[in-house]
C-alpha cells in the first residue's frame, strides 16, 4: 500500500496516476483527515509537554 507524506503527495498521486474509483479516493481522504487529527493533537500536546 502507498503511503503519502502530506495532503499535497497525496492530491499528486491522484492526478499522476488517474482515480481508480471511488474506493480509493476514499482511502486518501480518510488519510488525510488521520493526518489533520494528528497534526491537531501535536499542537496541543507540545505546549503541554513545554509547561510541565
Amino acid at each position: 500500500m502507498e503511503r503519502f507524506l502530506t495532503e499535497s503527495d497525496a492530491v499528486d498521486a491522484i492526478t499522476e496516476g488517474g482515480v481508480a474509483g471511488n474506493d480509493r479516493i476514499d482511502w486518501i481522504l480518510s488519510l488525510a483527515k488521520v493526518g489533520w487529527v494528528v497534526r491537531e493533537w501535536l499542537k496541543t500536546a507540545k505546549p503541554a509537554a513545554e509547561n510541565n
